[in-house]
């Protein structure tokens, strides 16, 4: 089969077999096939890719104009009746095909970014990138096209930046004067104003002995920064400048230790250390499991202990050894989920069944099993539970069976087919009818092929505990302590030290006993307070990397100029950020742990595309406080999401407001919210009545609890329905006496008897 060459990174260009492909016959075709090459981790839902580009037209007419546009994409490639083709179709998904013969640019260059790589590799890749990225295909495509479009730029435009100043720092530190001035060049024509790669320039051709154009370079840099921003250079470009004019010899100029030639190398940046013993017992769960004695493990620990980290290096190395393995998995909210019934199991549902509205930022691996195992897992499903797939597919208005008894039985008929790996993660926000649902398939493992982990902190656990489901999960826990014996994984429990050695010797270094001894004191071997005090202590300058490349501390390590608790460090980290960012990160902790860029552009006036620009460029990948999640289709709209690294980033951020600006944010939030969700607004009910509550918004707060409520009636939560509705009551009190308040009063009053009514005809 004849190879296809895709390049994106500048110009869009297609070769077929050495050709150059050019006779598209849309824009649509062309974007079509260059968002399927970039995203070709993924398997797409037809709906999504039919909104993402035609969303002005009606869904009927989107469908027929992405089948037609998939033709003709499929005839120029020579695919139709290709054995092994490049676009792989089925009656509800459509993605490319990892297995077909074809080369992405974007691939070459992101492989070559991967940590602890030689600085050839490096050079090598960024080779690749030709700037401005997929500009010559969103020009006048959908919003949401164009959005995707403008993140993916802006994210290989930093990695390329971050490449070539690593890349300098390398050949500066080896005397390769000549390639490190191209270097910093390079940087200096994809951005101009980026002092450090102006500093870099300086350096190098100081060194290199060509020291009147290492000054005449400086005052080019000081015409470009006053006639660009206004400013003068920052001080350690003067202090070069001053230094290089006092040479005598290119040696005289000191030199920054050589940085690693990495794009995200930031101190001791490691997937996965320090978990042996608890990774050994979770192996051997999971063998119980597959030889049919289904099992259950609780993983538990403080905020930011590693609960996470370890569920995610169990789960890749369990998918990897296990091929008939199936991965589901979810995560609690904070805001919301202890109000949204069935939330972790329904999305686990999703994901098994290709539903709807199913998770889009699903592992490679895993949607690709589920996929291939999708015809005989709907079948068990089918066989075992009636109409759940049509009632999941249609979201009708009514509830089904009993739920609890119904996903239960779902999830243990599809280990008849293939063993499950069922993962609940952040579970001190489940509702109550997920955990009464765990309680209920946890009393049912014997005989199955299953493995069922569950994630919360620690404090959860205890009795009494204020979070809003933390009493449940520790009714939960107690009942099956009894009746599983030791299912608890406490990290707290886990050797701090180990961890600490662990982490420091992932990386090369010369860090003795007593920096060891000193670190462990001041983090008890907390994976969050380690690391983000090593952070500073990098970012401080007082961890540096030798000529060697070793880590090493310096001599007058000051410790007790250290933040003593993470918050410190967090207010430290923050504390250093632009004015204008500290801002965006206040607005986005008032939406919650998870928000919206289009939310926090309408709040501050922003452009989205800005907005977008921090968050996937500074925020992320410098200064490592948000993770992006992608983007959410949302009807005919497709929204950025994005999330705090640590919940403990968001609500610090959060805590600096005072109680008039929380109050003021929440309403402007809650606003922003209706207006980008529109008709979609009751699928985000508790989120809504949660901001205008919080924003002295009581009647619309009211509204949306009704809505939440009447959802959780027809999802048979009775009880939780019942609570919300009284809370609405509650508010209304609030309210001044008038005819408005007395309609809306009645309107919960005879949704609360309704939801009693069915409640009394199903018993």
């Amino acid at each position: 089969m004849a190879k296809l060459d895709i390049a994106v990174l500048g110009p869009f260009t297609v070769t077929l077999a050495g050709r150059p492909l050019t006779d598209f016959r849309t824009d649509k075709m062309r974007a079509l096939l260059a968002y399927l090459a970039v995203e070709n981790t993924q398997i797409h839902r037809r709906a999504m890719l039919a909104g993402l580009l035609w969303p002005e037209l009606p869904e009927a007419a989107a469908h027929h104009n992405l089948s037609q546009t998939l033709f003709l994409l499929r005839q120029l490639l020579n695919d139709v009746s290709s054995v092994t083709p490049f676009l792989v179709t089925t009656r509800y998904t459509l993605y490319f095909n990892p297995q077909s013969d074809f080369s992405l640019d974007v691939a070459q260059f992101e492989n070559g970014m991967a940590v602890n790589v030689a600085p050839e590799v490096v050079a090598q890749a960024v080779a690749h990138y030709r700037g401005e990225s997929l500009s010559d295909l969103w020009q006048g495509m959908s919003p949401a096209f164009e959005e995707w479009a403008i993140l993916k730029r802006t994210h290989y435009h930093l990695l390329a930046l971050d490449a070539l100043e690593a890349l300098a720092d390398h050949y500066i530190a080896r005397g390769m004067f000549d390639l490190a001035a191209d270097s910093a060049r390079r940087q200096i024509a994809l951005e101009p104003l980026r002092e450090t790669a102006h500093r870099q320039l300086m350096t190098a051709l100081a060194r290199a002995g060509r020291l009147p154009e290492a000054l005449a370079h400086y005052t080019e840099c000081i015409a470009l920064l006053a006639r660009e921003l206004g400013l003068a250079p920052a001080p350690e470009t003067t202090a070069l400048y001053e230094q290089i004019r006092a040479m005598r010899t290119p040696e005289q100029l000191l030199v920054l230790p050589p940085q690693p030639p990495l794009t995200d190398a930031r101190l001791f940046k490691v997937p996965f250390v320090g978990r042996t013993r608890e990774l050994a017992q979770l192996d051997t769960a999971l063998t119980a499991a597959l030889c049919g004695q289904g099992q259950l493990r609780l993983i538990t620990g403080e905020s930011g202990s590693g609960k996470t980290a370890l569920l995610a290096a169990f789960t890749a190395r369990a998918l990897a050894a296990q091929p008939d393995l199936l991965l589901l998995n979810s995560n609690g909210n904070a805001y919301t989920s202890s109000g949204d019934p069935y939330w972790s199991f329904l999305e686990m549902l999703r994901q098994l069944s290709a539903a709807p509205f199913g998770s889009p930022f699903l592992a490679q691996a895993q949607a690709t099993r589920l996929e291939a195992a999708r015809p005989a897992t709907r079948a068990a499903l089918t066989g075992a539970a009636p109409g759940l797939l049509h009632w999941l597919n249609a979201a009708p208005e009514t509830s089904p069976p009993p739920l609890t008894d119904l996903l239960t039985r779902a999830l243990l008929a599809v280990t008849a087919v293939r063993p499950l790996l069922l993962v609940v993660d952040d579970a001190q926000w489940a509702d109550r009818e997920s955990l009464n649902l765990l309680l209920h398939l946890a009393r049912r493992l014997a005989g199955r092929r299953l493995l069922l982990l569950v994630a919360a902190r620690v404090d959860a656990l205890e009795p009494g505990a204020p979070a809003n489901a933390a009493p449940s999960l520790a009714t939960v826990y107690q009942e099956l302590r009894h009746t599983l014996g030791a299912i608890q994984l406490d990290l707290t429990l886990a050797d701090g030290r180990l961890f600490i050695d662990a982490l420091l010797d992932s990386e090369s270094n010369r860090l003795g006993e007593a920096f060891r001894e000193a670190l462990y004191r001041h983090t008890g071997g907390h994976a969050l307070f380690t690391t983000e005090l090593l952070q500073a202590l990098q970012e401080r300058g007082d961890l540096i990397r030798d000529a060697s490349g070793f880590w090493i501390a310096r001599e007058r390590l000051l410790w007790t100029t250290l933040p003593a608790r993470v918050e410190g460090v967090i207010a430290t980290r923050i504390g250093q950020l632009l004015p204008d960012w500290q801002t965006l990160l206040t607005v986005a902790s008032v939406e919650g742990d998870e928000f919206t860029a289009a939310v926090v552009a309408d709040v501050l006036g922003w452009s989205e595309a800005e907005v977008c620009r921090l968050c996937s460029g500074a925020l992320a990948r410098q200064h490592r406080l948000l993770v992006p999640l992608g983007v959410q289709q949302v009807g005919e709209t497709g929204l950025a999401r994005y999330r705090f690294r640590h919940l403990l980033f968001q609500q610090y951020c959060y805590a600096r407001l005072d109680a008039v600006e929380q109050a003021r944010l929440h309403l402007q939030v809650g606003r922003a919210l209706e207006t980008h969700y529109a008709d979609h607004a009751p699928d985000i009910s508790l989120a809504l009545a949660r901001h205008f509550e919080l924003g002295g918004a009581w009647d619309k707060a009211v509204t949306y609890l009704i809505h939440a409520g009447e959802h959780a009636g027809q999802l048979a939560a009775t009880e939780e329905a019942l609570r919300l509705l009284t809370h609405g009551l509650t508010l209304l009190q609030r309210l001044p006496d008038s005819p408005a308040r007395a309609t809306r009063n009645r309107i919960v009053l005879d949704t609360r008897q309704r939801i009693t009514g069915a409640q009394l005809e199903r018993a």
